[in-house]
């Protein structure tokens, strides 16, 4: 049922990042073998064992799984199936993982096949290695890293690569560190066979495949005439390719001589030679010469090669004496006549150095010539004007390099240059090329801080003739390790790596396939075609050289190290008509239109031709020039910027800065200091710069008096610490914040660990002490860990208890090295006892033995624990694996027990630290001496304090204590205490330096029940001199609770005080009480005044105006006459005519006069005074009064006195002369 099992998880993860058509059969297939599967292997486990089986709760995981679940690979395995699958586990794969396999055909010579079916990682950080052997000492032939292959990309622009041991064997490791972790890979193997299976176009015949009509390669996937050479040729078997009619070009002839073409170059070579990255090549007549490069090979690399550009050949060359440079990459080369000089580069994997070599291609002779300039890695070099230019570079001391070096190569002494115009950042791995008495620098990995980094896009250009620095347009497409050539006036970069992130990637961006130019007349960058070629052209660290007007592309790296050779061949101008066509093609050269189109190159060799540069420049000047922070960046550009003030702005938009235009001369002094990030290359700048270790930067003073060397540095060494590449060991190194390569014996930077190792060379790095041990097999102590490391085996004693020790070495048992050779010696550790991919059975570290072939530890001796007797038992430390000792505590008597490894006592009463419990936490009022007694809290008389225990680090404490000195002589002393978990309790009391006498013992402190007690005065001899002090032992509780006490001195109460002190206070307030109210009252009196005032002010400020009312009509007259003279009696009718005729009517104003602010106004009204019981007014009375009142004047007021008083032009022109009449018709009379 196991068998099932496993069956089942293999046919999960074998398809579990792709659901081809057979998906649905897979499905049912794992649907019913998990109806196989027992019930108790799932219902017992929280989680899913992805890789093994549930056993007691917990997953038991197959051998090479790790976790909770199984679900990552970890530790190392031995696969022996015919096929397989390999892969990081479910998901992402895990962070800070050790996964190795052995896959063993058990014979000689039998080829074994790899194939990616999926492949994703985080780019140059995490990599798996395959090993063409039985360990990582074999012969290396894959690192890969990054994004090789994923199975959801369709059209993909690069083949999927495979790899074939051919020892029978083959190693794979997988590392990942701790930062970021992505969705892994997928890989398949097959033992025997032929490369992938022949492609379906063949067939296999003793691991070789016999390829059938029109395919070809080892593989038979290269068809020969692909689509049948299309429309435009026609296939020539024989040969092996397509004949193209005229004007058509390409392996398909679907292309037209307008068109650049890729293809690759089919050579024949006398010997092997092994493909590399970081090499050089330089061109001398018809031949090319290759020196150096980083390999995956032994020790038949050829170190110098000559490839025939003509018949397309390719030889080794062997010099002539004795005394040669060693093997290197990252160096440079120059041709001079016929002397091909070197410089720098990494020599034996860990130097980097500044030896100066000169080769003469005709005596096959070398020759140091100096040792003068900067140990540099990276850089770039020109011969121009008989000097050679040193461009920037990677240094171990002096970090990424912003310097330009200068060489005479007569007697090889080598200056630093002072340069001028733009500050430029300097790096790792770019671009240069030399045209027209400019070195035009692109790209590189550069440090923008003591431990970051980034890929850079600049384009810089580098006047030769007066050192002055430019910066160009930008190409927008970060990238390293790639290469430039130029053609015609247009630079072509190509491939590189381009990766920029950290966690994702998206593309080919670990090796670039991108393809761009630049035209150099007009500083502008295009995107050209990307290669569409039979094999992978994707790379970074290859080299190009331009022969007959095309770029030859050699090498590289891609996972693989590549010796192929690829041929981009420009369109040509010539075939264009028209003028728009030939100035708009970017066909890999610069065409100008004259008469006809010509290519640049050919038009400037035309005597009295004036070559017009035709360009169209996107202006993105405006927003560009404010990412320049410096004057002389700022000035010395091509995005049209100047420097207005404190900020570099574009010309049009310096007006907004009242037109201020500074020159540099007060602005350049110091600017590059912040660009270094380094403390020696901070002192090694020309200008005044001072490094400041506590924030790590370089800064300007302009007081600093440095102290030049002769050779022009900075005597940096007394003041910096000692660089990084100083230190070699694990320790020292990361001590000093550096990291540490174990596989390399080697101490870099922090911020270029990828330009240390740009083609994953370190197996496993750390920035840790303490993860030291695991970077040397001599310092591991278990099997399991001995494993985890590519590089080690395990020796057991043979004494069935799990004692042995780690030791380098393969399968077949323990290497010895003798510098780069590796021996295997058996006889260190016979076959019995050589563990390399299984470890013993009994695993019980010497401390026990295991039953009969289990591995179950029988009984864990000297004080050990542990399922394997791995852990020293509680009360104990040490190192218990292995067979180490066990000790016990040194605890000073304070703890119960101690971490088990560092033997870091955990003390148990709450105020005594220190790692042995043996000092008193001062710091927070604890005394007392924990080696001969203990520590006390003391307790100042007269406060509450609470003591809160809840925190992750007071889980230990069982105990805590306290102490008081009563300081009042003449008062009582009481003790209260208040537990919220129950505890016990001793209080005891020392007078005079005498013994403690107990007081209270055993006493339980409860939650909610506080324990109180008195100590009397006349009992004790309290007060400042004496020495009375109480002492308050609490233990025996649990962790989290919290107490409160409180020693107290308070005096007795006096009734007779009390009540006197009570009643002054009193009658006190009840005075102030009553004072407040008379002043409120007088206060509320002094605003009605003050109201008053106002109103009278406002009624002061009324206009004098004079209204007529109408009161009735009718005879006025008469009227009168009825007041003046006296009669008898009136009418009745009248009497009652004018009584009845008073009917209710709308009450409105008569006038509306406004005050002053126009807030408020008086109203007046007509108001009839009332008759009582008679039908007339008094005698002598008209009975009415005018009333006003102090009104808010409102809107509605507004519009009301409004209609009031104003006159229409018909009343206006009726009543002309009169007196006017109110228009008023509602007022009551």
């Amino acid at each position: 049922m196991e068998d099932v099992t496993i069956f089942k998880f293999q046919v999960l993860f074998k398809y579990r990042r792709k659901f081809t058509s057979y998906g649905t059969i897979v499905l049912y297939m794992i649907l019913i073998t998990s109806y196989l599967i027992p019930a108790d292997s799932k219902e017992n486990c929280d989680v899913s064992c992805e890789n093994g089986n549930c056993k007691n709760g917990k997953c038991v995981c197959f051998p090479g799984w790790t976790g909770t679940s199984c679900q990552s690979c970890g530790g190392r395995v031995r696969l022996t199936d015919p096929s397989g699958y390999i892969h990081d586990g479910a998901g992402n794969y895990s962070t800070d993982s050790k996964c190795s396999w052995l896959i063993d055909s058990g014979q000689d010579n039998v080829p074994i096949h790899f194939r990616l079916k999926h492949y994703a990682t985080e780019c140059s950080w995490d990599h798996l290695y395959i090993y063409d052997g039985d360990s990582a000492f074999s012969p290396l032939l894959a690192a890969f890293s990054g994004l090789v292959v994923q199975e959801t990309l369709k059209n993909q622009s690069h083949s999927v690569p495979e790899v074939t041991t051919k020892s029978g064997k083959a190693f794979l490791y997988f590392f990942s560190d701790a930062a970021y972790n992505i969705s892994g890979f997928n890989i398949s193997y097959q033992i025997g066979g032929c490369p992938n299976n022949c492609s379906g176009h063949g067939s296999c015949n003793g691991h070789v495949c016999n390829c059938s009509q029109g395919w070809r390669g080892v593989s038979c996937s290269e068809e020969i005439c692909p689509n049948d050479c299309g429309r435009y040729g026609r296939c020539n078997y024989t040969v092996g390719g397509c004949y193209c009619n005229t004007g058509f070009l390409g392996p398909r002839c679907n292309l037209t001589e307008k068109n650049g073409t890729w293809e690759q170059v089919a050579y024949t070579t006398s010997v092997h030679i092994d493909g590399r990255a970081s090499h050089r090549t330089v061109l001398h007549g018809d031949h090319m010469w290759l020196i150096g490069g980083e390999h995956f090979g032994g020790s038949t690399f050829q170190q110098i090669a000559r490839f025939d550009m003509v018949n397309k050949f390719w030889e080794a060359v062997e010099p002539s004496t004795v005394i040669n440079p060693p093997k290197r990459y990252g160096h440079t080369l120059v041709m001079i006549q016929n002397d091909i000089y070197m410089y720098g580069g990494l020599v034996g994997k860990k130097q980097v150095t500044n030896e100066l070599w000169k080769f003469n291609i005709n005596t096959k002779d070398w020759l140091l010539v100096n040792q003068t300039g900067l140990q540099v890695v990276g850089h770039t070099a020109h011969y121009v004007n008989g000097e050679m230019i040193v461009i920037f570079g990677h240094s171990p001391v002096f970090g990424y390099l912003n310097t330009v070096q200068k060489c005479d190569i007569v007697i090889g002494s080598c200056q630093l240059v002072q340069t001028s115009g733009a500050i430029v950042k300097g790096g790792y791995g770019h671009t240069s090329v030399y045209h027209k008495d400019k070195i035009y620098v692109h790209g590189g990995y550069h440090s923008t801080a003591v431990s970051t980094y980034k890929i850079s896009d600049e384009l810089y250009s580098f006047e030769t003739t007066t050192n002055k620095w430019v910066i160009l347009h930008s190409s927008g497409q970060r990238r390293y390790l790639h290469s430039a050539v130029v053609i015609s006036g247009l630079m072509l970069v190509f491939g590189g790596n381009t990766h920029n992130d950290t966690s994702t990637s998206h593309g080919a961006k670990c090796h670039s396939l991108n393809f761009l130019g630049y035209d150099l007349g007009c500083d502008q960058w295009y995107t050209l075609p990307e290669p569409r070629v039979r094999g992978d052209l994707a790379r970074f660290g290859h080299s190009a050289e331009v022969y007959d007007q095309k770029m030859f592309i050699y090498g590289g790296f891609n996972g693989l190290m590549l010796g192929d050779m690829f041929q981009y061949t420009p369109g040509k101008c010539e075939k264009y008509g028209t003028k728009e066509d030939c100035i708009s093609t970017h066909q890999g050269l610069r065409c100008t239109w004259l008469d006809k189109c010509y290519s640049l190159e050919d038009a400037e060799k035309m005597p009295g031709t004036r070559v017009e540069p035709w360009c169209k420049r996107k202006d993105i000047g405006k927003s560009y020039c404010e990412n320049f922070t410096s004057c002389p960046s700022c000035q010395e550009n091509t995005y049209n910027c100047t420097w207005c003030g404190h900020h570099c702005k574009s010309k049009d938009n310096c007006s907004s800065f009242n037109g201020l235009q500074d020159t540099c001369s007060s602005h350049d002094q110091g600017a590059e200091c912040p660009y270094l990030h380094n403390c020696a290359a901070c002192f090694l700048a020309s200008a005044n710069c001072t490094w400041r270790d506590s924030t790590k930067d370089c800064f300007h003073d302009g007081t600093t008096d440095q102290a030049v060397l002769a050779e022009g540095e900075v005597d940096y060494q007394q003041r910096c610490n000692p660089p990084c590449s100083s230190f070699n060991d694990c320790g020292n190194c990361t001590s000093a914040k550096c990291m540490w390569c174990g596989s390399e014996n080697r101490c870099v930077d922090s911020n270029s660990y990828v330009a240390s190792f740009p083609y994953g060379q370190c197996l496993e790095w750390t920035t840790e002490e303490k993860r030291c041990a695991a970077t040397k097999c001599s310092e591991l102590r278990t099997c399991e860990q001995c494993q985890s490391n590519p590089l080690c085996g395990w020796c057991d004693d043979g004494s069935n208890t799990g004692i042995g020790h780690c030791m380098e070495g393969d399968n077949q048992g323990p290497v010895v090295r003798n510098g780069s050779i590796v021996l295997t010696k058996p006889a260190l550790c016979p076959a019995p006892s050589w563990y390399f991919y299984s470890c013993p059975l009994c695993q019980c570290n010497g401390h026990s033995e295991c039953y009969n072939n289990t591995a179950i530890c029988k009984k864990c001796t000297q004080n050990t624990q542990g399922s394997q007797c791995e852990i020293c038992a509680p009360g104990y430390f040490g190192e218990a694996t292995n067979g180490g000792i066990c000790k016990p505590c040194e605890c000073n008597g304070q703890a119960d027990f101690c971490e088990h490894d560092t033997g870091m006592c955990h003390c148990r009463t709450r105020g005594v630290r220190g790692n042995f419990c043996e000092v008193c936490d001062k710091d927070n009022r604890y005394y007392g001496n924990p080696k001969t007694g203990t520590c006390f809290y003391e307790l100042p008389t007269d406060y509450q304090f609470t003591f809160n225990l809840s925190k992750e680090g007071d889980r230990y404490f069982t105990q805590i204590n306290f102490m008081n000195k009563p300081g009042t002589n003449d008062r009582d002393l009481e003790f209260m205490i208040n537990c919220s978990k129950p505890a016990l309790m001793n209080i005891t009391v020392a007078v005079d330096g005498k013994p403690e006498t107990t007081r209270v013992e055993l006493h339980s402190c409860l939650h909610n029940y506080p324990y109180k007690t008195k100590f009397l005065h006349k009992d004790y001899n309290f007060g400042e001199g004496t020495n009375t002090t109480f002492y308050v032992y609490v233990y025996n509780f649990t962790t989290p609770m919290w107490l409160q006490i409180s020693f107290s001195q308070f005096p007795q109460i006096d009734l007779i005080t009390f009540f006197v002190t009570f009643f002054c206070c009193f009658i006190s307030l009840l005075l102030i009480a009553i004072i407040i109210w008379k002043i409120k009252i007088r206060y509320v009196l002094y605003l009605s005044r003050q109201r008053m005032f106002v109103q009278m002010q406002q009624m002061a400020s009324r206009p004098f105006s004079i209204v007529s009312l109408d009161l009735q009509g009718g005879n006025d007259e008469e009227h009168l006459q009825l007041k003046e003279k006296p009669l008898p009696q009136p009418p009745v009718d009248l009497r009652k005519r004018m009584k009845n005729n008073l009917k209710p009517c709308k009450s409105s104003p008569v006038a509306i006069e406004p005050l002053r602010g126009h807030k408020a106004a008086v109203l007046s009204i007509v108001i009839q005074l009332p008759t009582g019981d008679e039908d007339f007014t008094p005698q002598g009375q008209n009975g009415l009064a005018i009333g006003s009142a102090l009104v808010s004047l409102g809107p509605g007021i507004q519009r009301e006195r409004k209609s009031s008083v104003d006159h229409s032009k018909s009343d206006k022109s009726k009543h002309k002369g009169k007196q006017a009449q109110s228009p008023t018709s509602d007022i009551c009379v």
